[in-house]
Order: structure tokens, then C-alpha cells, then sequence
């Protein structure tokens, strides 16, 4: 989120240029090119808002789903022996710790991770514990299905992690946010009007930061998933 300050700065900065910098533009001119561009520039964003939301949710979905698979991959190898149970906690432990830390939902995606590969180590273990009783040799499916579906839903979450908003059409909302912008300022007005004029200009830059936020999905960096990964390490710890 940005910070309070950094936004009345902006707001102030906008309005002291409005008012001294503006530049004579014929008012039925600048009215038209506000209309169309506002129009066009509510357009675009609102999609592109609504489609990064949908992103948004979808994530969640896969947070969840990955995160409830790792639980389940540890209550499974509580079935089979202590030790595999303790060293498949390590991994997992280990993967969260570093969520936790950086407080990015995505810190396996751009750095390097061995989190699944380390725990299919750990099942190829359960090679040496005795499953002829049912509940054993369902627990062992139950991992061996569970890293299988980890790592379908991790394919989907890296698609949705490089998924942006291509540089075309970040070049036409910036244009139609710098008409906008520029025919605003043309609009004569006293002081009051400037401040009214410096409001709608924050606004716009506003909308663009929030969705260059979104689509690097750094709006919700500091929660989405952190709170789903303490969970798991309560899990680990014995406390849920």
C-alpha cells in the first residue's frame, strides 16, 4: 500500500502545477478529449482491474490448495514411522519459514526450491517400513497422490505469477492517462478549482499505481499466503 504522505505530496504537487502551469487549451477541445479519454481510461482499467482480481482469487485458491497438501502429506507420514514424519516437518518447515520471513507468497517461484523434490526423498524411504496393514499402505498413496497434485498446482500458480499485462496496452493506458492529465489542466479555475483538479489528477496516478501493483502482484504481498503458512507451522509445532 502506499504510503499516506508520498500521496498528499502528490496531491499538493498536482495542485500547485495546476494552478500556475496550466496550458490554454479552447474549452469545448478540452472538454471533448476529457470525455473521450476518461471513457476509454475507465474502460481499460476496470478490465484490467477485474482481471487482476480473478488472478488474485484464483492464487488464493492454489495457496490453499498447495498448503492443504502439504498438510496432509505431513499427517500422512505420521502413519508410517516418527523419523519420516520429523524429516518430511523439516522440509516443509523450512519452506513456510522462508515465506514467513520474506513475506512473499512466491519466494519458491523466483528462487530456487527443492521442497518437493525433498519430500518425494522421504517417501522413497517408506521403502524400508512394513505396510501390509491397510492404514500404512494408504498413507503412502495418500503422499504419493499429494505430491502429484503439489505439483500440478504449483505449474498453475507459476503460470498465474508470470501472467502481466503486456507492455502494448500498459503504453495506451499511460497515453490515455496523460491526456487525461493534460486536458484536465486546460479547464480554467480558481483556486478551490485547482485543488479540485490536483484531487483528480491523485486519482488517476492513483488507479495506475494500484494496478501496476496488481499486476505484479505486490498489492496484497505481505498477507496473501503468510497467514495459511503460520498456520502450518502451528500445525508443525503442535499447537493446532
Amino acid at each position: 500500500m502506499r504510503k499516506p504522505t508520498k500521496i498528499i505530496g502528490v496531491f499538493a504537487l498536482l495542485t500547485v502545477a495546476y494552478h500556475f502551469l496550466s496550458p490554454q487549451i479552447e474549452s469545448d477541445t478540452g472538454g471533448l478529449l476529457l470525455t473521450i479519454s476518461s471513457f476509454l481510461f475507465a474502460i481499460f482499467t476496470g478490465f484490467f482491474m477485474s482481471r487482476q482480481s480473478e488472478r488474485y482469487s484464483s492464487i488464493r485458491e492454489f495457496i490453499a490448495d498447495f498448503d492443504g497438501g502439504m498438510t496432509a502429506i505431513y499427517r500422512d507420514f505420521g502413519h508410517l514411522s516418527r523419523d519420516l514424519q520429523e524429516r518430511a516437518a523439516d522440509i516443509i518447515r523450512r519452506h513456510y519459514e522462508a515465506i514467513v520471513k520474506h513475506r512473499a507468497w512466491d519466494w519458491h517461484f523466483v528462487h530456487k526450491s527443492d521442497t518437493i523434490t525433498s519430500l518425494h526423498g522421504v517417501l522413497d524411504e517408506t521403502a524400508t517400513v512394513d505396510t501390509s496393514s491397510t492404514v500404512r499402505a494408504q498413507a503412502v498413496e495418500g503422499v504419493r497422490a499429494a505430491l502429484d497434485r503439489l505439483q500440478v498446482v504449483r505449474k498453475n500458480m507459476v503460470t498465474l505469477h508470470v501472467e502481466r499485462i503486456p507492455h502494448f496496452q500498459w503504453t495506451l493506458i499511460y497515453i490515455l492517462a496523460a491526456i487525461l492529465l493534460t486536458s484536465i489542466s486546460g479547464i480554467p479555475s480558481s483556486i478551490f478549482g485547482s485543488v479540485l483538479k490536483g484531487a483528480f489528477g491523485t486519482s488517476v496516478l492513483l488507479i495506475l499505481m494500484l494496478l501496476h501493483d496488481f499486476d505484479g502482484l505486490k498489492f496484497f504481498e505481505g498477507a496473501i499466503g503468510t497467514s495459511s503458512a503460520k498456520d502450518i507451522l502451528g500445525i508443525l509445532e503442535g499447537k493446532k
